[in-house]
């Protein structure tokens, strides 16, 4: 039986200028369609998998390759390392999605999530030796990010909106890393590496920043980039579904 593909990656496949061999191409197929399964894909206007294989495809958002598209900002270069993903330079480099908080898609005030994966730590410049992976412009920090110290060698934060932020310790900053505000009991939630951070405090609207990767407001990170996304809160399960279904991803394409 030959291979079942899904609309949404035959419309990736099409906005790729080169696309990927045959066996990259399947397995984002596939990819898509494990996220569909699980009820995470709908929630997620902005879904990137930098870890492609060169910058034009890396910068394409998954969920609508004609919208939304990564594109480098900043003072500094950003690369692109080929099935790794992209990184800015730690200085004043980063990578802009164009799309404000407020204007995100499924997401509300009492219903967001950020999520960001890295495939390498980089060399240390900027953020204290690690790397920002998903934040938002402007004066309001929405942020997942890595930090480096002899008490707490990582360090994720969120503040969804202009609320209270809570921080929860992970081992490496290659972990998968999300951020969810349900309006529901705060908890954290740890699979293989797996944060889940819920935090229910009154607070303002979203505000209007834009989303971006590898910076926040005043500091920048060199972290290679493998997967974001942003959207409507995650449930538990959600928040695992896309651990597994990314990190298999990554692992597959890999070894491909």
């Amino acid at each position: 039986m030959g291979e079942i593909w899904d609309p949404d990656a035959l419309r990736l496949l099409a906005a790729m200028t080169a696309p990927p061999p045959y066996a990259y191409r399947r397995q984002n197929n596939k990819t898509i369609r494990r996220m569909k399964r699980a009820d995470i894909w709908r929630k997620n206007p902005l879904i990137y998998f930098p870890a492609s294989q060169d910058a034009q495809s890396a910068y394409l958002n998954w969920a609508s390759p004609g919208s939304d598209t990564l594109a480098p900002a900043g003072t500094g270069p950003t690369t692109h390392t080929a099935w790794g993903g992209i990184a800015g330079d730690g200085i004043g480099s980063y990578f802009t999605t164009g799309r404000a908080l407020n204007a995100l898609t499924n997401a509300t005030q009492n219903s967001i999530h950020l999520s960001g994966r890295l495939t390498s730590t980089g060399a240390g410049a900027g953020v204290t030796g690690a790397a920002v992976i998903i934040s938002t412009t402007g004066t309001q920090t929405n942020q997942i990010y890595a930090r480096s110290s002899s008490a707490n060698p990582l360090r994720t934060s969120y503040r969804a909106n202009a609320g209270t932020s809570r921080s929860y310790d992970l081992g490496t900053p290659l972990d998968h890393k999300i951020a969810n505000r349900d309006n529901s009991a705060n908890q954290t939630l740890y699979n293989n590496g797996l944060l889940v951070n819920t935090d229910v405090d009154a607070s303002v609207a979203l505000h209007a920043g834009v989303i971006i990767l590898c910076a926040r407001p005043t500091t920048y990170g060199d972290g290679v980039v493998g997967f974001a996304s942003a959207g409507e809160a995650y449930t538990a399960a959600d928040c695992l579904a896309e651990y597994q279904i990314v990190d298999q991803h990554l692992r597959a394409i890999r070894a491909i």
